[in-house]
């Protein structure tokens, strides 16, 4: 027999028989579900167990998907699988699996158990990147999806599957697709998508098989009077995947004869809701319940249609199921439905897997890939001081917050580099920026750090936000790259990055990552990890550490290689910052209440002058015993302001500084007792970075045992 993959569908015989075909039967033991027994019951569960001990391997009836091919499942995937199908009577649960637990191929496999059944497939993704992922998993696995898109793209398959068999997995990176990259003039990345995945996202969407929501007969006539072999047969509905904001939009909106925008959703369409009757996936499901302000109309649009769907099978993933037990429970509220009474108990909607074992690499020095996080694990939180140029451009913007009532959230950028990210093209500042390490004392580290790997030739992943000098960082590392002999990737390279012949970083030593694209991406064998923003959320957390720890991510080292370093990078005051009176300095002569309502950098005093002139000023005031600003406040009235000031600085030499500071004490002495605590309040003495720090570690230390609550109850609880 021909091999599937390299069926193609040119035969032109007139007579080939064009009535229906019966679908084949995939051996699935539906018989072992007790007659009516539903998700909700008391005692689903234990139920659910007994069969699965029946269907997974080394049980009396178990099943293994003939479509499956030579791949292996894990024990989580394995169970999700089976309890996914349409002999089974699981049509709505959460799947809280951790990040890089092989989500995608369970997916995958879940639409296969369906290809035959004549729901509409709908699945439901963050962004375009995890929607270009996905299409290239289905290309990956073998699947009856991948067998008809093989009938259907032929030239994929030339270029996909060589000498390969139809039941192995299949790397993209082949030496023919990437011959004919070059050919064209195409980076792999840009090749992958225009070859082989947009062609397979039109093939899986079938528009012109289905009219108003019908299979068309000539579609089914053609088909298989094209085909050579009559054991591929065409799915039973389409496949497509959507954005969250599309499928929450216009995709699924009604037009004005009442009918669904979306093609797909008028397959099986009841005339109310478009996503009734589908087979729904949604990665990332916990945007439900939280949704980003950006998005949160099509969001909360999303969320009301999947919850009242009818006869829907809908399948919710995610590896951040909430930030606290109260938001878990909303989720599966979700995932349960609300087209009736809920049911009595969570029995049968949840699966919950958060172990790591076998194919994952070893994590270093803690395992943050799944939550974990502290201050007292050696070498993880790494604390760098803010000094010169970094430091005064912080206080400054601190300053201009404070006076224009803004949030803190201003101060993001500036624990990173001494200027806003938006200005670092102009070329005082990129002069500066490349020049000066005490202009992005973070930085400097990290790539110190990124070199010290190259030699060990070490692949590291570097990961900061577009808003706090994502280009800067680009800058460092590639004159660091053309010094050392190294070369940078970001994620338009990820397929060249992540290709086996790039286990070590013969090609690309270092992928420099936006932090805003932190969901359902991967890259292999990357030995160290490096984050120069704290995450602000534990979800954050888990998601761009998950980038890194995946299943069999790093199958392509040796076994002593898994492993991955993590290091997150926190700027912190120095010691003149680390006190409320000399914070109180530092706004005073960066011009708090003296200086221009304009900063002009260009005219203001040194960074590195004013920073030594706030530590002579706080040294004189403490050797007069002067601790806190009500003790300076007694100290003025005894002294007078200016008495103070020329004690510490020379005012003939320094007459700016010594006039702010001046103006600063008086602001301080018409201040009543009450407004000099509220000023104490006022000037903190950590950074940005700190204060997030300490917010990540107190939800990483109540977001574990919340979440033991609702996970306690699901339907695989205790099988790994």
């Amino acid at each position: 027999m021909i091999r599937r993959g390299l069926r193609l569908m040119k035969s032109s015989n007139p007579n080939v028989d064009d009535k229906p075909r019966q679908c084949p039967k995939d051996g699935y033991p539906g018989h072992l579900w007790r007659p009516r027994l539903r998700q909700g019951q008391k005692g689903f569960n234990m139920e659910v167990r007994k069969v699965l001990e029946a269907i997974l391997p080394g049980g009396a009836h178990a099943w293994r998907s003939p479509t499956q091919g030579d791949v292996t499942l894990l024990k989580q995937q394995m169970v999700a699988t089976s309890l996914l199908h349409p002999g089974s009577p699981v049509s709505r649960i959460l799947l809280d699996h951790n990040t890089g637990s092989g989500k995608t191929l369970i997916m995958l496999r879940v639409l296969d158990n369906y290809y035959h059944d004549a729901k509409a497939k709908i699945v439901i993704v963050p962004k375009d990147t995890v929607m270009w992922n996905f299409y290239s998993s289905l290309w990956e696995w073998p699947s009856s999806w991948r067998d008809y898109a093989c009938q259907q793209i032929p030239r994929a398959v030339k270029l996909l599957c060589g000498s390969q068999g139809w039941c192995r997995r299949w790397p993209l990176a082949t030496p023919t697709l990437c011959a004919e990259a070059g050919r064209q003039g195409l980076t792999l990345q840009q090749a992958i998508k225009a070859l082989l995945l947009q062609p397979l996202r039109d093939c899986l969407e079938m528009k012109r098989a289905f009219y108003n929501g019908k299979v068309r007969r000539n579609f089914v006539q053609k088909y298989w009077a094209g085909t050579l072999e009559d054991d591929v047969h065409p799915p039973a509905a389409p496949l497509r995947v959507y954005r969250f904001t599309s499928a929450g939009g216009r995709a699924s909106e009604l037009d004005d004869g009442g009918a669904p925008r979306g093609c797909v959703f008028k397959v099986g369409f009841d005339g109310i809701n478009p996503f009734s009757g589908k087979v729904i996936l949604m990665d990332e499901s916990h945007h439900l319940t939280r949704p980003s302000k950006q998005y949160e109309a099509q969001l909360n649009r999303l969320r009301n249609l999947v919850e009242t769907a009818q006869g829907s099978v809908f399948v919710a993933l995610t590896g951040s199921m909430a930030s606290d037990a109260a938001s878990a429970r909303d989720l599966l509220s979700v995932v349960k439905g609300s087209t009736q009474a809920q049911p009595a108990t969570d029995e049968g909607f949840l699966s919950s897997h958060n172990r790591r074992g076998a194919g994952f690499p070893r994590q270093k020095p803690a395992q943050c890939a799944d939550g974990v996080l502290s201050e007292e694990i050696e070498g993880l939180i790494h604390k760098e001081e803010l000094v010169g140029y970094s430091f005064i451009r912080y206080v400054y913007q601190s300053v201009k917050l404070h006076k224009e009532n803004k949030s803190q959230d201003g101060l993001a950028c500036y624990t990173n580099i001494h200027c806003y990210f938006g200005a670092v093209g102009n070329a005082v500042c990129q002069e500066q920026l490349l020049k000066y390490n005490s202009c992005r004392p973070k930085f400097s580290v990290a790539v110190d750090d990124v070199v010290a790997a190259a030699r060990l030739k070490q692949k590291s992943l570097v990961v900061v936000s577009k808003r706090t000098g994502y280009k800067v960082m680009q800058w460092l590392l590639e004159a660091a790259g053309k010094k050392h002999g190294f070369n940078v990737a970001d994620y338009d390279a990820m397929a060249d990055f992540n290709k086996r012949d790039n286990a070590q970083g013969d090609r690309y030593m270092v992928m420099l990552l936006e932090a805003e694209r932190g969901e359902s991406i991967e890259f292999k064998c990357v030995r160290h990890a490096l984050f120069l923003d704290v995450p602000s959320r534990y979800d954050d957390l888990k998601q761009r550490c998950g980038r890194v720890v995946r299943c069999r991510s790093h199958e392509d080292l040796e076994e002593e290689q898994r492993d991955v370093r993590f290091k997150f990078f926190v700027a912190e005051m120095p010691e003149v910052g680390k006190e409320v009176l000399g914070t109180f300095v530092l706004w005073a002569l960066c011009g708090c209440w003296g200086g221009p309502k304009r900063i002009n950098f260009g005219t203001e005093p040194d960074p590195d002058e004013i920073q030594e002139t706030a530590e002579a000023v706080l040294e004189s005031m403490n050797s007069r015993n002067i601790l806190s600003l009500h003790d300076l406040v007694e100290e003025i009235g005894e002294m007078g302001c200016w008495a103070l000031v020329t004690e510490a600085i020379d005012v003939e030499e320094q007459p700016k500084l010594a006039k702010r500071l001046r103006a600063g004490l008086a602001e301080l002495q018409s201040k009543s007792s009450e407004s000099i605590s509220e000023m104490e309040e006022l000037f903190q003495t950590t950074t940005f970075d700190e204060a997030k720090m300490e917010d990540l570690l107190r939800q990483v230390a109540e977001t574990a045992p919340a979440l033991e609550q609702v996970r306690c109850n699901a339907i695989d609880a205790g099988f790994y």
